[in-house]
């Protein structure tokens, strides 16, 4: 009996010794209780991400395109995943290279596979995929947090495929190509001096309003009103803004003359700088340079500092031919009226574009080419073909003319091509604001109204600027766009 308390004393001893040393374990549950305790934020062993070969599972059930099966580690914490794919191969329509990084994300921290579907939305079998994947993690705080996963690139070539280890990471070589073009456009500096702003002056209320302006822009004498040859007017609201009216009529001009001449700035109100509705006036001179800008809220004039008291405001707020906050919901009324009673009463098919195009192409045709001063035109989501933007009259004038010879043929429901768009700053005939309308293409064919229609002549438009979006419609109207699908 003594030799067994002493046996059994001995191997307490020795347990003991084993817990002290902190003897290692290689035990499969001790090994996941070490993993469980690194949190990714801790700094301690770094946890890699690890992506398995991908296998090739089956050609879809709907486009018989190749479906692999792609599998990796769960990663601690992992609350979902994210697949990086990055695709590149020769456009079969004849428009160069492609390359298209994608992303799709894994919605559940359970999941270790997912199924990915090749050669979809690139209309080539010709292509080579390179794909890794990273965890999202609930705690990440710093960049390194987010770790990718070793590359797989996947090899098509006529539909036949080879799947291999690669270490060139796509994302690395898409940052150095930005720096290059970074590098290449320049700091973007004009080299032209700031202007150096005048410290403004102090100020001895009450004051003439154009006195009060001119200290503020450190002028010891004040504005003129004489100068004024033109001025805009906007109305600002928290959410949003209208149209800036840009007004040159004598008359209006000579009003607001008068009116500034006979206002005041007779105190300070409060210290609140706040998000209510304003007008902001800015008076210019006959070379368009701004002379001085203010901005009225609630009967009270606006500055960095707070608020101020006016008087002699009544007349500047009831100069004919401005419109204010009541105007413009008058002005919205009647337009959204007519409108509606224009595509009511529009059918497109056999019509002139601009006419059939809807009440804001109709309106601005009223005045053009003249009343045009801008025009851009754009493809949806493209990269590839840079946007057309110009203010040239003369190009305005083309390409206009070009449009106005542009008649609507009959409905569609097949069309290819991409979605693309024209774009037209225009003042408006009755208010001298700047206004915009739209044409909303896909290759050949006019959207109207949910519907899409034939043009006749379009190839005009495509002859009447010489920018890339023309040249890329004349060549590939009716190339779908490149929208790799997983």
């Amino acid at each position: 009996m003594k030799k067994i308390t002493a046996l059994i004393l001995c191997l307490c001893i020795f347990a003991g010794l084993l817990c002290a040393c902190g003897t290692p374990s290689t035990g499969n549950g001790a090994a996941e209780e070490i993993s469980s305790e690194n949190d990714n934020n801790t700094g301690s062993a770094e946890i890699k991400m690890v992506l398995h070969e991908p296998k090739y599972l089956k050609p879809s059930d709907i486009n018989h395109k190749p479906v692999f099966t792609l599998s990796w580690d769960p990663y601690p914490n992992a609350y979902s995943y994210e697949f990086a794919i990055y695709v590149e191969g020769e456009d079969s329509y004849g428009r160069g290279p492609f390359a298209i990084r994608s992303t799709k994300g894994i919605h559940s921290k359970e999941a270790v596979s997912a199924d990915l579907y090749f050669l979809q939305g690139i209309y080539t079998d010709t292509a080579t995929y390179r794909i890794k994947i990273r965890p999202s993690l609930k705690a990440a705080e710093k960049k390194e947090d987010y770790v990718w996963s070793n590359i797989w690139q996947i090899s098509f070539v006529d539909g036949e495929y080879t799947v291999t280890s690669t270490e060139a990471d796509f994302d690395e070589e898409i940052a150095a190509d930005a720096q290059k073009e970074e590098k290449k456009d320049g700091s973007g500096n004009t080299g032209k001096p700031a202007k150096e702003a005048k410290e403004p002056l102090d100020h001895s209320l009450p004051e003439e309003l154009l006195l009060y302006l001119a200290r503020e822009k450190g002028e010891s004498e004040a504005f003129s009103a004489d100068d004024i040859a033109s001025l805009s007017v906007g109305v600002n609201y928290c959410e949003y803004a209208e149209p800036v009216q840009n007004i040159t009529d004598e008359e209006t001009v000579e009003a607001f003359k008068k009116a500034v001449q006979q206002m005041a700035v007779t105190g300070k109100y409060d210290e609140v700088f706040s998000t209510e509705t304003y007008y902001a006036y800015s008076a210019k001179d006959a070379e368009g340079n701004t002379l001085f800008s203010f901005s009225i809220q609630n009967g009270l004039l606006e500055r960095r500092d707070g608020r101020y008291r006016l008087e002699g405001l009544t007349e500047l707020l009831s100069i004919p031919g401005i419109l204010l906050e009541e105007g413009w919901g008058k002005y919205w009324d009647e337009y959204n009226e007519k409108a509606d009673a224009y595509e009511r009463d529009t059918d497109p098919a056999g019509m002139d574009l601009l006419e059939a195009a809807g009440y804001g192409t109709h309106l601005m045709n009223s005045g053009a080419p003249d009343n045009i001063f801008y025009i851009d035109a754009y493809i949806d989501y493209a990269k590839d073909v840079p946007k057309m933007q110009t203010w040239d009259k003369q190009e305005i004038e083309s390409i206009y003319a070009a449009l106005s010879g542009i008649k609507v043929g009959k409905h569609r429901d097949d069309i290819g091509g991409r979605m693309w768009h024209m774009t037209f700053g225009y003042t408006d005939p009755a208010y001298n604001f700047s206004q915009d309308t739209y044409l909303s293409f896909k290759g050949n064919c006019i959207k109207l109204d949910g519907e899409y229609y034939e043009l006749e002549n379009i190839e005009e438009l495509y002859g009447s600027s010489d920018c890339e979006i023309f040249s890329y419609m004349k060549d590939f109207s009716d190339a779908p766009a490149l929208k790799p699908v997983y």
